[in-house]
């Protein structure tokens, strides 16, 4: 997406935000309605017991392949795929993970029926950015050790990554964003940063559920 188009779209957001006791900015957090993204850590749960959960994943960008740098549980389905690009050792040493903590990431379909909370916030986000809403993911990555999964800090190290865009969803001349919903119905704002119609790529940081939106 440009910068500019992006700056102008927000700018008109938080004027419309702002009477409504709303705040949305780019890259940085503000609340909105109500929401808990543990609805997404227990719909991650729900979804990997009982399920072949393939491990990893890989995603084109640009002609390019890139697979994901995190092992997983990648489930989600109406995306054509998802990777972290940040190298795995540069997120161990940003989150000062040890050798014996192995990265681990769940991504996948929101249930948007059960994370009812969330999705008020991601649809009045997008009603506030007069973007069109697309698949919504839960995305969650942390470590396991002795068997036990770790989340990691959402207030930590940027890491990249980058998602499919459906064919479906796909249009050459809207620009995108992701919008996630975190605890406490904090949103932030990520721009994209491919500007490759086929897929969007963002900076990002732990938890929530993540809006792939069009304007």
């Amino acid at each position: 997406m440009k910068k500019t188009r992006f700056q102008k779209m927000l700018a008109t957001a938080l004027a419309m935000t702002m009477a409504a006791g709303m705040t949305l900015t780019a890259g940085a957090s503000g609340t909105a309605p109500a929401a808990s993204s543990t609805e997404s850590a227990a719909a991650a749960a729900e979804q990997i017991v009982a399920v072949s959960v393939p491990a990893t994943s890989a995603v084109t960008v640009a002609g390019q392949k890139i697979v994901t740098t995190v092992k997983g549980a990648y489930l989600a389905k109406t995306v054509d795929g998802a990777a972290f690009m940040t190298p795995a050792a540069d997120i161990k040493g940003a989150y000062g993970l040890t050798a014996n903590q192995q990265l681990y990431a769940m991504v996948m379909d929101t249930d948007q029926k059960k994370s009812y909370n969330a999705m008020a916030s991601l649809n009045a986000a997008a009603a506030a950015l007069n973007a069109t809403m697309g698949p919504v993911l839960n995305i969650d990555i942390g470590y396991k050790e002795n068997g036990r999964y770790t989340g990691l800090p959402s207030d930590g190290a940027e890491i990249m990554m980058t998602i499919a865009i459906p064919e479906s969803f796909q249009d050459a001349a809207a620009s995108y964003a992701v919008v996630v919903v975190r605890t406490g119905g904090v949103i932030t704002v990520l721009p994209d940063l491919d500007g490759n119609v086929e897929t969007v790529t963002f900076n990002m940081t732990n938890g929530g559920c993540y809006a792939l939106v069009k304007f």
